[in-house]
């Protein structure tokens, strides 16, 4: 319990302590090539992945985790078009 605990401590919202709680599986897109980009080629490479993210939202989803920026975020209906904007790291951080 003391694990879970630690591993829950990052998150101060309780609706992202739940989605880390309790998810059962996750997918993972990572940028693995070029390995160290311009700011410009992430944000073009981060709006591809979030576009095929997108594609399997749906209410089963508990909510999105970005690494790159450590946020969390519980699913709602924002969560299904925010990753098809122009900026969608800067779009998934609005609640």
């Amino acid at each position: 319990m003391e694990y879970l605990e630690q591993a829950l401590a990052p998150f101060p919202d309780g609706r992202q302590k739940r989605v880390a709680r309790e998810h059962k599986a996750f997918l993972t897109i990572d940028l693995m090539s070029p390995k160290d980009p311009t700011k410009a080629m992430k944000d073009k490479y981060y709006r591809r992945m979030a576009l095929f993210a997108s594609e399997f939202a749906d209410s089963n989803r508990l909510g999105i985790y970005i690494p790159e920026t450590g946020h969390m975020r519980p699913y709602d209906d924002h969560v299904i078009e925010a990753p098809r904007s122009d900026r969608p790291l800067r779009e998934l951080e609005k609640w």
